[in-house]
């Protein structure tokens, strides 16, 4: 049989499942699913309402929207740097098989959005139509999912975080993890956790709104009238099991603050104290990436780690790593960085320059002459040891925050 004969099949498959891929999915443009008021009367006029038909899922550019079903309300957040925000690519899946989306004579404008202006949608069949509200916002969206036969109190119940970051220029705008929750008054107060390779919870410490890397967080309740003391970038859109729960103020819990005790509300004052503070605390770390997981290093204040934030400020460092002594892992930097040695006694987590070129990430103890650069934060032996693994592994020392979503299995 000839190449030919072969590639005719081929192709013709291939066509096939591109087309069933575009039939089972649709995705349109925001604007041409517009239609005009009577023609949007005329579709309710020749069906009747009802609750049964259901928007099943609808993505704008990609991204899945919150669906609010008590409200029959859809939330959109719009991606500051995108360039379709306002005319997004629109696929969804309705609970009929014949079923189609529509919107009411209406285009997203900047305006419409600031002034929390509600779209209407309809999807409908042959016999059935339902209504949706659409509102559209230029914050982030937080969702956290629970057992709906708890409720949230002073004790700490299982939940799921769901971050719809829009604001910053980063790749992963989608943060996922396990962890708990509880009120605190009028606030929520959040923890997140991950699980390690050897399947034992540690903390998870992401980096939520370009706020340093943290493993508990609190969400104010604050008004919808301008605060300008408050930073908006640390403003989100909160739905509870989808439900949406106004704008809350999210801040993360310094250690100073575990006592049942959270971020004053509308203590503006306060709130900018901490955040000068977390800007100062966030110049003297560093960021490791190793088997997709990244842990914050606090540095040590020396020529050796004051040279190594500027050569990361051109760039990211990787270093091919190897296990030596069975209390290390030991690589070459592939440049020299300033000596100050001195014989110190390690402890998991700690990172020391070796000979001037070397870069050594202890998960045990040894005694040796080193220069010290920094400390894997909040980290024991054993988990660190999980992280690494056996064998050579890759470490990427960078000064991004950018987190892998973690999600528990």
């Amino acid at each position: 049989m000839s190449r030919k004969k072969i590639l005719i099949p081929v192709v013709a498959f291939t066509l096939i499942i591109i087309v069933l891929i575009f039939v089972l999915n649709p995705s349109h443009k925001f604007n041409s699913l517009s239609i005009s008021e009577s023609k949007w009367k005329t579709i309710q006029k020749a069906r009747i309402e009802s609750k049964n038909l259901i928007l099943e899922d609808i993505k704008f550019n990609d991204y899945k929207l919150i669906i609010d079903e008590k409200s029959s309300t859809l939330y959109y957040s719009l991606i500051n740097d995108s360039q379709n925000k306002y005319n997004p690519n629109v696929s969804y899946s309705i609970n009929s098989k014949n079923g189609k989306l529509a919107v009411l004579s209406e285009e997203i404008t900047s305006e419409k959005v600031k002034s929390n202006y509600q779209f209407k949608i309809m999807i409908y069949d042959e016999k059935e139509y339902h209504i949706y509200n659409l509102k559209c916002t230029d914050l982030p969206i937080l969702n956290i999912s629970y057992n709906g036969n708890e409720e949230i109190s002073e004790k700490n119940i299982p939940m799921e975080m769901y971050l719809f970051d829009n604001l910053t220029n980063i790749p992963n705008k989608i943060t996922i993890s396990s962890g708990k929750v509880k009120m605190n008054g009028s606030n929520y107060v959040f923890s997140l956790h991950m699980l390690t390779p050897g399947k034992n919870k540690r903390n998870n410490r992401v980096s939520i709104l370009n706020m340093k890397p943290n493993s508990e967080y609190t969400l104010t309740p604050i008004s919808n009238e301008p605060e300008n003391d408050i930073n908006t970038n640390h403003r989100v859109e909160l739905f509870l099991n989808n439900e949406y729960k106004g704008v809350y103020f999210l801040e993360y819990v310094d250690e100073k603050l575990k006592n049942n005790t959270v971020i004053p509300k509308n203590n503006n004052k306060e709130m900018k104290n901490n955040i000068k503070d977390n800007k100062k605390e966030d110049m003297n770390l560093i960021y490791i990436k190793v088997n997709n997981q990244i842990l914050d290093v606090e540095l040590e204040e020396n020529l050796a780690t004051k040279e190594l934030k500027e050569k990361l400020k051109n760039g990211d460092i990787i270093v091919n790593a190897h296990e030596y002594g069975g209390f290390e892992i030991v690589g070459d930097l592939g440049f020299s960085l300033p000596r100050e040695d001195t014989n110190i006694t390690t402890s998991a987590g700690d990172i020391v320059l070796y000979q001037g070129s070397q870069i050594s990430l202890f998960y045990n103890s040894n005694s040796w002459s080193y220069t010290k650069l920094g400390k894997i934060r909040n980290i024991s032996s054993d988990e660190l040891k999980n992280i690494l693994g056996n064998g050579d592994v890759t470490i990427t020392f960078t000064l991004s925050q950018q987190i892998t979503i973690y999600k528990d299995e």
